[in-house]
């Protein structure tokens, strides 16, 4: 007869076994359509109150695609769990494997082939009273090969909770074996340190006395997205005492490098008895020691030049800036921007404020050389300034973190309204509403036209202020790199910008040959002042539209009564202002002219958290089912290229004068629509028109930074082609053209 205790514990016993094969059943398996088979895995059949156990996430991938190391490297998504536990148990974070470098095109990637096991420690509390712990999770992941597509299952456990030491489990004892010799080691004997320095990380690993630097490759997976060009070279340096390894950073770091947190991998591994890869991590130090004297230096990694920021789908084709030395990218920026900035000159967002400066040099140049060329040289200036001043802002944004690029000022309600009552006050001016008589009106209105240097060097802030719209052809690859790259080289691509849009001016101003060819002035000059007058109101009936589709409708109205308001100001300046009215009569005047002003502007400034159903393809927002174009996002660009579609994608806002012209003359025309119904294309449209983060980084991932960009996939092809800024109807149908319409006809 045994004892009640002995007895009592073969009950458990019995009830364990019995529970543990029911958990086995429970263990989860994804299952559908996802090219990642997924499990939940506990390492014990049995779980005890108050004693932590090992559980890992198996992921099964389809042969050809990978999924991501916790840091993906210039693309990609780290995978995760959402844990949804009895209360009182926790999870650890999941602890990641030596990844594999996946380089695709110039990126650099980390990730994982075939299997991969993340563990993590699962803690039950000492008072957890449940018979059975159930673990559930949601797993979601990003897996890729010619295209990224996210994926998730639900995945989960359970547990019989026995007051008695966890039992093992033998069917799943090779796996967690595994999944531990695949995680990195350390190396208490080894001393790390490092720095930043001339824009890289550098590492310093010395070795333990008398233990040799690791020969073979070395390679250090940085911790930390956002930092290092994960596609750059890297250099290390091996000494007598050990290591020193530079790592390029970004050219501007998404996070501030603060400390040293990665993984070194040495193919040799770290000596006798040491892993093969170690896990690092340091604080910044301001130098780093003295290893002896150097033996050798390598170089290893290096898929290209690297592109800044995460695009979440698969790798465009980088832009031929990226490709070659740097010198050489620079320089074709360089050459790029020169000419978008002389063709600026020629785009309908700069005519109106370009054609009065060309009024007032017809004046100065048979009047006043002199005064000719200072005009010109305070012009290029006033340009030159303001290209500066937006490229300052832009980098001091981005170093922030913020997603922004050219234009992104008029994705602010409040600019807009501010450029529709500049341009209204412009046009009140040049109409003989108001003259020149005070300093506020003359900085308002009158400048841009006003002769002298003041005059000129306003007319060139003016004309960048209103040319961010247009993006002439050679712009978008000159500013996408730029953007990218070190505050000296952005600044030199957008001073070549401005040299190229004062080109045109200097010349006149410099070379009286030209001078001469001007008209004379004459009474032509009044008609053509007044002339311009439809020109800048027919641009403030534009802005008030980009409001209208950025702020509402009440925005518009708001916005037309405060004009109205100003216009009113305007007039009871210029009308009961005049120099040869009385100071009471005038000081009446301008006093009610700056309460009129005051009020317009309040009235007119829209609030910036109005929101409009912007971002939504102009045809959802007009009703018209016939319009082919859906709304973009990376996941329905990943769906449809998987369907083997080829997929257009149309990048454009509503205040960009060049996307508009597009959509009318060629996207929206009738041989365009029919040639991308033919071959069975699939029209998306990202509407930039306000800030959304997952536009601007899809842009730098076509190493853009503004819009108009024009993308189209075809079928079988890894690499998207890009079609210029300035489209025609031919370029389109070329490019549709290289798709097999035999292809197109079987669909």
């Amino acid at each position: 007869m045994l004892p009640p205790a002995a007895i009592r514990l073969c009950a458990l016993l019995a009830l364990a076994a019995l529970l543990a094969s029911t958990a086995a059943i429970g263990q989860s398996l994804s299952t559908g359509q996802n090219r990642v088979r997924v499990e939940l895995l506990a390492e014990p059949s049995t779980a005890r109150p108050g004693e932590p156990f090992q559980a890992l996430l198996r992921m099964r991938i389809a042969p050809g695609w990978h999924t991501y190391w916790m840091n993906p490297g210039d693309s990609g998504l780290a995978t995760s769990l959402e844990w949804q536990l009895p209360a009182g148990v926790t999870a650890g974070p999941l602890s990641w494997p030596v990844p594999k470098r996946l380089p695709v095109g110039p990126l650099m990637n980390y990730g994982y082939e075939n299997e991969v096991l993340l563990p993590m420690q699962v803690t039950v509390p000492a008072g957890f009273s449940d018979p059975v712990l159930r673990v559930a999770a949601t797993a979601e992941w990003l897996v890729c090969k010619d295209v990224c597509i996210p994926e998730s299952a639900a995945v989960g456990f359970q547990l019989p909770v026995a007051p008695i030491a966890a039992l093992a489990d033998p069917r799943t004892a090779a796996l967690f074996a595994a999944a531990r010799a695949a995680l990195p080691g350390s190396l208490p004997a080894w001393t790390a340190t490092a720095s930043v320095a001339d824009g890289r990380l550098r590492i310093a690993l010395r070795a333990p006395e008398g233990s040799p630097a690791p020969a073979g490759e070395v390679y250090f997976f940085n911790a930390t997205e956002g930092q290092v060009a994960h596609a750059a070279a890297q250099t290390v340096s091996r000494h007598r005492d050990g290591l020193v390894i530079d790592v390029p950073l970004q050219p501007q770091p998404v996070t501030p490098v603060q400390r040293m947190d990665g993984l070194l991998v040495a193919a040799a591994g770290f000596g006798p008895g040491q892993p093969t890869a170690a896990t690092l991590s340091a604080a910044l130090a301001p130098t780093l020691p003295d290893l002896g004297p150097l033996l050798d230096t390598t170089t290893v990694g290096g898929a290209g030049a690297s592109v800044a920021g995460r695009t979440g789908q698969p790798a465009a084709a980088a832009p031929s800036l990226q490709d070659g030395a740097p010198a050489a990218g620079l320089l074709l920026a360089l050459l790029l921007a020169l000419a978008g900035g002389l063709v600026l000159n020629l785009m309908p967002c700069v005519f109106p404020v370009l054609s009065l400066k060309a009024l007032a040099m017809v004046g100065e140049a048979s009047a006043d050389p002199r005064g000719l060329r200072k005009g010109g040289l305070a012009f290029g200036a006033g340009v030159l300034v303001s290209f500066w001043a937006l490229a300052g802002t832009l980098i001091a944004l981005r170093a922030g973190g913020e997603q922004v690029g050219w234009g992104f000022q008029l994705q602010s309600p409040p600019f807009v309204a501010a450029m529709a009552i500049l341009f209204t006050l412009l046009a009140l001016n040049l109409a003989g509403v108001f003259e020149v008589g005070s300093r506020v009106a003359a900085l308002a209105g009158s400048l841009p036209e006003r002769k002298g240097p003041a005059g000129s060097f306003f007319s060139g802030v003016l004309a960048v202020a209103v040319a961010a719209p247009c993006t002439a052809p050679f712009m978008g690859a000159a500013l996408g790199y730029a953007l990218a790259q070190p505050a000296p080289h952005a600044l030199a691509v957008f001073a070549a910008l401005a040299l190229g849009m004062a080109l045109p001016y200097l010349l006149l101003s410099f070379v009286p040959g030209l001078a001469r060819m001007l008209p004379r002035p004459g009474r032509w000059m009044v008609t053509f002042r007044q002339a311009m007058v439809f020109p800048l109101l027919a641009t403030v009936a534009w802005l008030a539209w980009v409001l209208g589709l950025q702020a509402g409708v009440d925005a518009v109205f708001g916005l037309l009564a405060g004009l109205v308001l100003i216009a009113l100001a305007a007039w009871l300046y210029g009308r009961f202002a005049l120099p040869a009215a009385s100071r009471r009569s005038r000081a009446i005047a301008i006093g009610c002219a700056l309460g009129f002003a005051v009020a317009g502007g309040y009235a007119a400034w829209p609030s910036m958290a109005a929101d409009a159903p912007a971002g939504r393809p102009d045809a959802a927002r007009r009703g018209d089912t016939r319009e082919p174009w859906q709304a973009w996002s990376p996941d329905r660009v990943a769906t449809l290229r998987v369907e083997g579609r080829p997929v257009f994608i149309d990048f454009t806002a509503a205040w960009c004068v060049t996307c508009q012209a597009n959509k009318q003359l060629v996207l929206d025309t009738v041989a365009v629509r029919q040639a991308f119904a033919r071959v069975g294309a699939a029209t998306l449209r990202a509407d930039w028109t306000r800030r959304d983060p997952a536009i601007s980084a899809a842009l730098a991932g076509y190493g853009r930074s503004g819009v108009p960009v024009y993308v189209l996939y075809l079928p079988g092809r890894d690499a998207p082609v890009l079609l210029p800024e300035l489209l025609t109807r031919d370029i389109v149908l070329s490019a549709l053209a290289a798709h097999s319409p035999s292809t197109a006809g079987a669909r």
